[in-house]
């Protein structure tokens, strides 16, 4: 037996941070791209186009993923276990959640400011 305890607090936290910057990045990359063949194909510019708004919606909060990364990698060896739990569930059940969310109503606010 081995006494070597793997303690992963705020470790999760980080991971969820990383991965969900990543998918908003492939996601804001996939609004662009649409937005540009889409404006191809009507003459238009792509910042007329409805999806280039989730580009734009995208861009902060992939922002906001990679700061908070930054903080919590800095911050997660100095911060207690009860902390880097309450990080971890609170980032898992709360924050992963609400990104898809935040993303949709912030583009659809987007689009509709534009008109």
């Amino acid at each position: 037996m081995s006494d070597i305890g793997l303690n992963l607090s705020g470790i999760i936290a980080l991971f969820i941070f990383l991965v969900v910057a990543g998918g908003l990045g492939v996601c804001g990359l996939i609004s662009l791209v649409i937005a540009f063949v889409k404006a191809s194909k009507t003459r238009q510019r792509a910042k007329q186009q409805g999806s280039f708004a989730y580009f734009i919606a995208a861009v902060p909060l992939i922002l906001l993923n990679l700061i908070a990364f930054g903080i919590l990698a800095y911050l997660v060896d100095s911060n207690a276990n009860a902390t880097n739990e309450f990080i971890d569930k609170a980032t898992a059940y709360v924050w992963f959640p609400l990104q898809p969310f935040i993303w949709i109503v912030l583009g659809v606010s987007i689009n509709k400011f534009k008109k």
